[in-house]
């Protein structure tokens, strides 16, 4: 029994392994692709005139940043899978960590015709935790929220304390995620539309970062559906 677990447990490995690597070169070459092509359009004067010329080199630029983009999230992620990172502690009022984090989501919110809306309790919870990092795990859910809520207007962050635990959900109303794809949402390279779209798929890797962020910490993260509302929430220990 312990060899067949073994055994199978070198199949999972070995399976997932190949799963990272062709995810990445996937996503990788995909912008890549499009770089060297604007840019080869510029190096061999395939332009009419120089507005032609930078419109190219414009979108050459946004497709190196998002390039950027994904080889620094898939350092961070594997950091966090297999590097040895220290926590820097400190003591953190959470409500007012969220409401700073709102405000600065304001330009990006207006942009989309949204607004966020804020439900703390009038009492404060303080727990010990890595600012930044933390700050990581709720700047992803809230891009989330609108990248995908847009339908619904409205991108609700809440908090509240439940004996030993603060709670932090961020939601959204627009199209539900399908219950047979909640359990998934967190693995590596996953995204719940089936087409892999730049534009809107993101890298598919910003919440597999949320997670093991928030599991550094000892708190735990999911998600569930409530009519056309779709709620991410982050317990942590106080």
């Amino acid at each position: 029994a312990e060899l067949k677990r073994s055994i199978e447990y070198e199949r999972n490995a070995e399976r997932t392994k190949n799963e990272l690597i062709t995810s990445v070169s996937h996503d990788l070459r995909t912008p890549l692709t499009s770089i060297m092509g604007y840019l080869e359009l510029i190096t061999d004067d395939r332009y009419d005139d120089e507005v032609r010329m930078r419109y190219y080199a414009d979108i050459a630029h946004q497709k190196s940043k998002r390039l950027k983009k994904m080889i620094d999230d898939l350092f961070e992620m594997t950091t966090l899978n297999y590097g040895n990172v220290e926590l820097n502690l400190t003591s953190i009022d959470l409500g007012q960590l969220l409401e700073q984090l709102a405000e600065e989501f304001v330009p990006i919110l207006y942009g989309e015709g949204m607004e966020y809306r804020l439900f703390l309790p009038d009492y404060k919870i303080e727990l010990m935790a890595d600012a930044n990092m933390l700050v990581r795990v709720f700047e992803n859910l809230i891009s989330n929220a609108i990248r995908y809520g847009k339908q619904g207007r409205y991108v609700d962050i809440s908090m509240e304390r439940r004996e030993n635990i603060a709670v932090v959900g961020v939601a959204n109303y627009g199209n539900p995620i399908p219950k047979s794809e909640l359990p998934y949402i967190f693995d590596r390279f996953h995204r719940v539309e089936q087409s892999r779209s730049s534009e809107t798929g993101g890298t598919g890797l910003g919440l597999a970062i949320a997670k093991n962020i928030v599991e550094l910490h000892g708190g735990k993260i999911g998600a569930y559906t409530s009519g056309d509302k779709t709620v991410f929430e982050v317990m942590l220990n106080l």
